[in-house]
């Protein structure tokens, strides 16, 4: 788990944070509601209230914003609610969806190391006297 961030403006413009927050939406045809995690970029530090509480400008993803609903909001941080265990309207955490695109680059490269040389001749060698005895 990555630490909590410390928002800074001139931070934030050249790289942006990451942000996932649960919101809780209303279901207008069955009268309940639903925890959705909605994804964007903190953009602005617009004020630290306190140390345990943070102003934030959030441009939310294009796939996260309603219709008539604003893409760039204000939204209340406080530290409390930084990933705890359990999930309420309010909760907040990094969002590092974009690294599992990166993991998965780095599965699918190939690996040169003895080890994974050694499994490869016993999976060819196996392969090859499966074929020698199928075709006995």
């Amino acid at each position: 788990q990555a630490s909590m961030p410390i928002f800074k403006n001139d931070e934030l413009e050249a790289k942006p944070f990451r942000i996932e927050m649960l919101f809780d939406y209303k279901d207008n045809d069955e009268g309940g509601s639903t925890l959705v995690w909605a994804q964007g970029n903190v953009i602005e530090l617009v004020k630290e209230k306190s140390k345990n509480i943070w102003i934030v400008k959030v441009k939310w993803d294009d796939n996260c914003v309603n219709p008539g609903e604003q893409s760039i909001t204000k939204e209340e941080l406080r530290r409390k609610n930084w990933n705890p265990d359990i999930q309420v309207e309010g909760v907040w955490r990094e969002d590092l969806r974009h690294l599992i695109g990166n993991l998965h680059q780095q599965e699918i490269r190939p690996r040169h190391n003895e080890s994974n040389k050694s499994f490869e001749s016993e999976s060819e060698q196996s392969s090859s006297s499966e074929q020698s005895s199928s075709s006995e």
